[in-house]
């Protein structure tokens, strides 16, 4: 075998094969890495990102437990009979003398000089049980809040009197807390939940830190108008311990807004003092975008850096619970997992690259590049090699197929060299007039081109060759069963569908009542072979041939059916013209011819016509009136 230089190695089919193995494999490979790895990371950060939402909702829900206490113990409060008797009292305090106030002016009393008033005045009833109800009321909202220690204080500002009831024995006769603007707004809409932002409680002296008020009106049903107003006050710290359990790395922040974008929470010192934060996220479009309800975003801040936002919202309130985390630091171990799958990709490439090139070195390439020398020799006449077979693998397969077709190629040119029957001769020779010519020399030149490249398919292509001539010449006889002659045409089918695999598909259906029906033979071969040339192959796409053969009534139908260009009106009447005789020749056998021999061997009624429409396709007909069939015509 002669060595392949290094230039002819480059136009190799082993050298080209091996390079684009490597490439696709490598690319591949890379790729699926690529994948993964965008899979993973993405996975990864939507697991972290899902994790963080469902910690917020939490939080959420933690700051929620608050609130619903708040509005227990609201509720609680609404409901005791000795607040709502103490509710419809008509005494004024102003009519109740109380003891001299202390030295330094103050606006405050305790308990403690109240009872001492309760006393001085025993003998006015009902004022002793106004403060008999007070004291009540202070100790009925004592032991309401003794568990809650987050609650700082209650008070009960009653609409119709002058004074407060608290649990913190600060009891603010001179607060205005009827002219204040958040009490008048509780007035007005007493359906609404009113949450006082974080303020220092100016009602309460011995409260300086923050707390968040909850501002419940007291009435007696729905509609009606509002008795008292029930301050609860939450120690501001609460909601400092529920949100610093946050995980939210180092740059990452929480907060809270209401519906008004005022903020209930800020980890910023500043904020208790002037209520004014300076953020990025302080940016009022990220604001609304929390407050339209989505949960979950990316936005960009103020200097550019993209940051995931998480919200949501607090049940009971207005209040949204507001995080914000970088997307870098969220990201980061989903960027470190892909980074590492493509890393493990590269390397896991290079080896199968490697061993790949290996194996097919030894197990394909050379094996194929003898293949290739035995074929060189069949090129060149030589028909005693042997391709020897050690694998029962694809390339043996593709071995034993070239034997093969080697040996059926020598019985195929020693059938034909051979062949002395004189009918036989006249027989092939009537066949040869009657068969394109051209259909021959391209099967044959077919069956060559193939032996090169396809050597299993020239095979089956030159045993097909066979059959359609062993069929065709049918023992000598002219007249053969329907059957065969669709048999016939299937060989031809076979033959032209290795030929031209992309061009059509076939199906051949034909009823059992008209299988033996003796006709003419190749009269429906010139047909098919005319839908492939004129009507298949000339549409440039793949169609459908199909064969029906049935009984209707008296008549027997063979239809041969494609979906080609078809034939317009001025065409079809070409194909159907009776003069001259070759104006309508498809294949050697023209269409007059076809009819004429029907007509024939059966009768005048009987014959072929066409039915075609343009870049549809076409259908020639074939209808047979069977009245004497008993012997054949003369002259065929």
């Amino acid at each position: 075998m002669k060595k392949l230089s290094l230039r002819g190695m480059r136009h190799s089919l082993m050298f080209r094969v091996t390079i684009i193995i490597f490439i696709v494999i490598l690319a591949a490979i890379l790729i699926l890495s690529f994948y993964a790895g965008n899979v993973l990371s993405s996975y990864s950060f939507q697991t972290a990102r899902e994790d963080s939402l469902q910690l917020f909702e939490q939080s959420g829900q933690h700051i929620t437990t608050y609130i619903n206490t708040m509005e227990n113990i609201a509720v609680a409060s609404a409901r005791d009979s000795t607040i709502l008797g103490h509710l419809f009292t008509k005494t004024s305090i102003s009519k109740i003398k109380l003891p001299a106030a202390p030295v330094e002016e103050s606006a405050y009393y305790s308990y403690e000089d109240l009872e001492a008033a309760l006393m001085w005045e025993e003998h006015e009833k009902d004022e002793s049980r106004y403060y008999t109800d007070m004291v009540s009321i202070k100790a009925f909202l004592i032991n309401l809040t003794a568990a809650q220690e987050n609650i700082e204080c209650v008070t009960l500002v009653p609409e119709a009197h002058d004074h407060p009831v608290d649990t913190r024995n600060a009891v603010g006769t001179k607060y205005p807390y009827k002219e204040q603007a958040w009490y008048q707004d509780a007035l007005t809409h007493p359906d609404k939940k009113s949450f006082m932002s974080p303020h220092i409680p100016e009602y309460l002296p011995a409260v300086d830190y923050p707390v968040i008020t909850y501002i419940y009106p007291i009435r007696m049903y729905e509609s009606s108008t509002p008795l008292a107003m029930l301050l609860i006050d939450l120690n501001y710290s609460t909601l400092e311990s529920i949100l610093s359990d946050l995980s939210l790395g180092d740059s990452g922040y929480a907060f809270i807004v209401n519906s008004a974008g005022e903020y209930i929470y800020y980890p910023d010192d500043r904020f208790l003092s002037t209520g004014q934060v300076e953020t990025p996220f302080a940016d009022a479009a990220y604001i609304d975008t929390v407050l339209q309800g989505n949960s979950s975003f990316i936005a960009q801040d103020e200097k550019g850096i993209e940051n995931v936002v998480f919200s949501t919202s607090v049940d009971g309130t207005d209040w949204y619970l507001v995080g914000v985390i970088p997307y870098d630091q969220l990201n980061a171990p989903a960027t470190s997992l892909r980074n590492t799958q493509i890393i493990i990709g590269l390397v896991v490439a290079g080896l199968v690259c490697a061993l790949l090139y290996v194996f097919f070195r030894s197990s394909v390439f050379t094996r194929l590049q003898r293949l290739r020398s035995h074929m060189a020799e069949v090129e060149n006449g030589d028909l005693n090699v042997s391709f020897e077979t050690r694998r029962d693998d694809e390339i043996g397969k593709l071995g034993e197929g070239f034997n093969t077709m080697i040996v059926r190629l020598k019985l195929l040119i020693e059938d034909i060299t051979n062949t002395q029957n004189q009918k036989r001769k006249a027989e092939f020779a009537a066949l040869q007039s009657q068969i394109n010519p051209h259909f021959l020399y391209n099967t044959l030149d077919s069956i060559v081109w193939m032996a090169e490249t396809n050597p299993a398919g020239a095979s089956e292509m030159a045993y097909l060759l066979g059959t359609f001539f062993r069929q065709s010449l049918s023992g000598g006889n002219d007249i053969i069963p329907l059957c065969q002659e669709l048999a016939i045409v299937e060989a031809y089918l076979k033959i032209q569908r290795i030929r031209y695999e992309s061009y059509f598909d076939y199906e051949i259906h034909f009823t059992q009542d008209v299988a033996n029906i003796p006709l003419p033979k190749l009269i429906v071969q010139p047909l098919v072979e005319n839908a492939i040339y004129h009507g298949i192959k000339q549409s440039g796409r793949k169609c459908m041939l199909s064969i029906y053969a049935f009984r209707f009534e008296d008549c027997v139908y063979i239809q041969v059916v494609d979906d080609g260009v078809g034939m317009t009106g001025e065409e079809l009447k070409k194909v159907m013209k009776k003069t001259p005789p070759k104006v309508s020749r498809m294949n050697g056998v023209g269409a007059r011819n076809v009819d004429n021999r029907i007509k024939l061997y059966f009768t005048e009624k009987s014959g072929l016509a066409y039915f075609s429409h343009k870049d549809k396709g076409t259908v020639a007909c074939i209808y047979i009136y069977q009245e004497n069939t008993s012997e054949e015509p003369a002259g065929e």
